[in-house]
């Protein structure tokens, strides 16, 4: 499985709304970049940007066990087990 600091994030430029991928990991590390079709330069705020990327992931995770632990009890429900 890949690392979450890998999996790209969507970020549309501010000039021609065209959707540049970034990873999180290139995003803490960079402050700066261009699109790549219009050329527009755009600068990230990297410490909001990961507070927000980091909030959604932690979110998402605790959406996720929470759907985990619903199927397990539905499934421990289902076979008569008490618990």
């Amino acid at each position: 499985m890949a690392n979450e600091t890998d999996a790209p994030i969507s970020i549309a430029c501010t000039n021609c709304h065209n959707q540049v991928e970034k990873t999180r990991e290139w995003l803490h590390a960079n402050e700066e970049f261009k699109c790549p079709t219009c050329g527009h330069s755009m600068r990230s705020e990297r410490a909001a940007v990961v507070r927000h990327i980091e909030a959604i992931q932690k979110a998402i995770a605790e959406i996720g066990a929470g759907a985990d632990s619903s199927a397990s009890r539905k499934l421990v429900s289902r076979r008569g087990v008490s618990g």
